[in-house]
């Protein structure tokens, strides 16, 4: 969260305020996770941001909230302790990017003589995503068939 925050300020040149938190049972389960990100309008108010980072530094953590039954509205709400207007509500949803294609786009990009060592060998080539754990399954003919992908502007 720290991080994030400190980008943001940085690279992005956006006052924000970013709280993280994760309660994980003893059995290593995690049962509550979340956290909220506050970001500053352009032209806001310096009084008010004064205000705001002094109220957050003060708010029990996200964790805390979380494990109290919190929902979104009611943690900021309780974090920033003014009236706020929901704009818009978007339903969280987990979504990892990977495919076939990529992967076969991956390996493509490696020296033709690592590829045709790869399919030497005769056995399938296994690649599995560390974000979802999906694995693909590449045969050793599509390792040797792949052209490299196509060099981007120079």
């Amino acid at each position: 969260a720290d991080d994030l925050a400190h980008y943001l300020h940085v690279s992005e040149q956006i006052p924000s305020a970013v709280a993280l938190g994760v309660f994980v049972e003893p059995d290593g389960a995690v049962s509550a996770a979340g956290g909220y990100l506050l970001q500053a309008l352009p032209g806001a108010d310096d009084l008010m941001l004064e205000f705001l980072e002094h109220r957050l530094a003060e708010t029990k953590s996200v964790t805390a909230m979380l494990r109290e039954g919190m929902n979104p509205e009611e943690m900021i709400k309780d974090a920033i302790g003014i009236p706020f207007d929901i704009l818009e509500r978007k339903e969280p949803c987990y979504f990892c990017p990977c495919s076939r294609d990529r992967v076969l786009n991956a390996l493509a990009a490696l020296p033709l003589a690592d590829r045709n060592e790869l399919a030497e060998k005769g056995e399938p080539v296994s690649v599995t995503c560390e974000f979802c754990r999906t694995t693909y399954e590449i045969a050793p003919e599509t390792l040797r068939d792949q052209s490299p992908p196509p060099e981007g502007p120079k």
